[in-house]
């Protein structure tokens, strides 16, 4: 029978990269911010459309849209709890599960 060899303690604080994001709205970079587009066309007559960037389905266009920023900063957290299950080991924290895989089978390590 095989071991998986646990890295971390329970109780122990270690270093996990937390994962979080924030929306914002910001004026939409198609129209900016006019809701509508002017298209030239080849003749030199110009046509003003509804802007399709900033417009969500049939609505009208906003002049603005919603941009998601992720952001990823490491966070310490205390190990609370270890699950084995076959090659992967997850240490779970009082927020989180963090999934440590093996990446080789024992069977390749010997």
């Amino acid at each position: 029978m095989s071991s998986i060899e646990i890295p971390f303690a329970i109780g122990q604080q270690v270093w996990h990269v937390g994962s979080g994001y924030r929306q914002e709205w910001i004026e939409c970079p198609e129209c900016a911010g006019t809701k509508a587009i002017t298209m030239i066309q080849g003749n030199g007559v110009q046509v003003s459309l509804a802007c399709a960037a900033c417009s969500a389905g049939y609505e009208p266009p906003r002049g603005v849209i919603q941009r998601t920023y992720y952001e990823h900063r490491p966070v310490q957290v205390m190990l609370r709890r270890v699950e084995v299950r076959g090659n992967e080991i997850q240490l779970i924290t009082a927020r989180a599960r963090l999934a440590v895989c093996q990446e080789k089978n024992r069977k390749d390590n010997k």
